[in-house]
């Protein structure tokens, strides 16, 4: 394992801070690994020591599951499948799902217990959702939905009303779909193969393309006909399609382009705000969306940091 200890800088001189922290690391790589990052940091104009443990602090580590500091802190595959498990579970509590299959508890969760084997009903471990519990609510139903969606790469999920940020999607009330969350184009690829196909036909669509190849059907797209035909098997654009829509292509250009990081992207028109990015009429490389000059960042105050790691309850 790796410990570390902290050191900070006074009026008076480097001075040993009341606080220490030891952490445990589930491999010599990773201890060495913090021990590299960590050692010789500043936080304000405070040098932050790290050092290997020589046991001192170790014998005082508890050698359990720390659940809540792991659920807080982890790192690693354990604690992401840990935090995954957390998520599904939140997730089905909030649809209102009568029972969630569980091997071991995770933690509690409101309006559900966690029952053993011995006490479950036919003997399957896992939360149950009590009989008191009050009905699930709609607005938590349709967050679980989308968070659902998002996590398979959904390109559009419909949705009447904004119920909150969704990572990669913007809430739009009036896109090619309707209402609802539409994907960034610049959004890692899905982790579902069919609506990544989806998605790239939506894109496809956007720019008027005559026809997408696709041996099989993934979802509907408008203006289109999945068929056999003369150029195999695939999307086919109707005769009476509306035309494509070149400020949506436009839209999936910018975003591809700026998840890209590309410094400046030709477009005739102002057609969205694009974070990190400003519309000039008039530029060095013409009209279009210019990537703003980052703003300095403030220094991390190193009292402001150790109040908020003992608030998390990191430090004692």
């Amino acid at each position: 394992g790796g410990g570390g200890l902290g050191y900070g800088r006074g009026d008076g001189g480097l001075h040993e801070l009341e606080t220490r922290a030891a952490v445990r690391f589930q491999s010599l790589e990773a201890a060495a690994a913090a021990l590299d990052a960590l050692d010789g940091r500043h936080f304000d104009t405070r040098p932050l020591r790290a050092a290997f443990d020589d046991g001192t602090y170790a014998a005082r580590l508890d050698g359990s599951e720390d659940t809540e500091r792991q659920t807080r802190f982890g790192f690693g595959d354990a604690a992401a499948a840990y935090q995954d498990s957390l998520r599904v579970l939140r997730l089905a509590a909030a649809e209102g799902a009568p029972s969630i299959v569980c091997d071991r508890p995770l933690g509690t969760l409101p309006h559900y217990d966690y029952l053993r084997p011995e006490a479950a009903p036919d003997g399957v471990a896992g939360y149950y959702r009590r009989h008191d519990a009050p009905p699930p609510s709609p607005l938590d139903v349709s967050r679980a939905i989308l968070q659902r969606a998002s996590d398979a790469g959904a390109p559009f999920v419909t949705c009447a009303e904004f119920v909150g940020p969704v990572p990669h999607y913007d809430w739009r009330p009036d896109g090619p779909d309707g209402a609802g969350y539409y994907r960034h184009a610049g959004a890692p690829v899905a982790s579902d193969p069919r609506e990544a196909s989806l998605g790239v036909l939506r894109e496809a669509a956007a720019a008027g393309a005559e026809f997408v190849l696709c041996p099989e059907h993934v979802g509907d797209v408008a203006g289109y006909d999945f068929r056999g035909g003369p150029d195999g098997t695939g999307y086919y654009r109707r005769p009476d399609a509306p035309p494509p829509d070149g400020r949506e292509y436009s839209r999936m250009v910018l975003q591809r382009a700026s998840a890209a990081g590309a410094e400046f992207v030709a477009c005739p028109e102002r057609v969205m705000d694009l974070p990190g990015y400003e519309f000039r009429l008039v530029g060095s490389e013409g009209v279009g969306y210019y990537k703003a000059e980052a703003e300095a960042e403030d220094a991390p105050d190193y009292n402001d940091f150790m109040a908020t790691m003992k608030e998390l309850g990191a430090v004692s």
